[in-house]
């Protein structure tokens, strides 16, 4: 007698029909439509206010730290002041603050003009 074959059988090759690739033509505007254009305008015209807004800061703010600490803006008359730490290897910009309406910065703390005389300041 034989023994059974209780493996199962091998699957039998389909035969595949190829199918045919349909022509897909994409549209030149984008899902938005005419809105893409206003978007666009909108974005660069936020892009270049934030520009500007960037390159005033910089050009308001650029003061050199020579020494650690609290230094007042002569400039602006003492209406606020910059931030300089030690970095281990020179001195960095940290930041710079305003004093709160009308206020001066006395070296110490913001103050009533009155308080203070930021022609005499010497930092």
């Amino acid at each position: 007698m034989r023994p059974v074959d209780t493996a199962a059988p091998a699957p039998v090759p389909r035969r595949i029909r190829a199918r045919r690739r349909r022509s897909v033509s994409i549209p030149a505007q984008n899902s938005l439509g005419s809105h893409s254009s206003s978007l666009n305008a909108a974005a660069m015209k936020v892009l270049s206010v934030l520009a500007l807004v960037c390159a005033l800061v910089v050009s308001v703010h650029s003061f050199e730290c020579t020494n650690a600490g609290t230094f007042a803006d002569l400039e602006n008359n003492c209406r606020g002041f910059h931030i300089c730490s030690f970095n281990g290897e020179g001195y960095d910009y940290v930041r710079y603050l305003e004093c709160k309406g009308d206020k001066v910065y006395n070296g110490h703390t913001c103050v009533p003009p009155s308080d203070f005389d930021c022609g005499s300041a010497s930092y």
